[in-house]
């Protein structure tokens, strides 16, 4: 029984490491989502700018 309690604690804590990492990682993947939208719209708005002249 103390060999399942433990393999049940040692899966436990990995799956807390793993879903903790996940966030981490969602979190990372909107930032970069923001900074993609902050370049394409200075891309647009040079390319309005070249274009006008």
């Amino acid at each position: 029984m103390r060999l399942v309690a433990e393999w049940y604690m040692r899966r436990q804590m990995r799956q807390n490491s793993l879903e903790k990492r996940l966030g981490q990682v969602e979190k990372e993947l909107g930032a970069l989502r923001e900074e993609v939208r902050e370049l394409r719209r200075a891309f647009l708005e040079l390319c309005k700018e070249r274009s006008g002249k």
